[in-house]
């Protein structure tokens, strides 16, 4: 009996159709403006699978969407979006902010799905069907 599971094992294993490589994943990109978030623009792209939330800024300039990006690369850190459209993030002079803020200006905040991301666009891994949020928006850290 041990020998015919192992030959049924054995022909199985053989005839076992290898997986597909994954095909293309259809995002949407919304690039909104300010706390209203009014929308800059948006559009659907497809990507392959796998591929980053860099990737996806690509696809939205090779379609059009949008006309360009501009990120720093930060080593170990990854790369941080600072611009989409020239419309840049800015940090203010620490000179010019009321006490008892210590930080503030403006940066893209980046969502997934209408949730704050936990990982940066490079981190990111797209799924079919996710909505990828850039906002551009304000921020304050205070100290007390």
């Amino acid at each position: 009996m041990t020998k015919r599971l192992f030959v049924a094992a054995a022909m199985a294993a053989c005839t076992t159709i290898p997986a597909q490589a994954a095909g293309p994943v259809a995002v949407t990109l919304d690039v909104s403006i300010g706390d209203d978030l009014v929308d800059h623009a948006v559009c659907g792209v497809t990507v392959p699978a796998e591929s980053d939330g860099f990737d996806v800024l690509d696809a939205a300039i090779a379609s059009g969407c949008i006309d360009s990006y501009s990120a720093v690369d930060y080593g170990g850190y990854g790369r941080f979006l600072t611009c989409v459209d020239e419309i840049c993030g800015v940090d203010a002079p620490t000179w010019a902010i009321p006490v008892p803020i210590l930080y503030a200006g403006t940066t893209w905040a980046f969502t997934i799905d209408d949730t704050f991301a936990t990982v940066g666009l490079d981190s990111y891994q797209v799924a079919a069907g996710d909505e990828i949020g850039l906002t551009y928006t304000h921020y304050e850290y205070i100290v007390r």
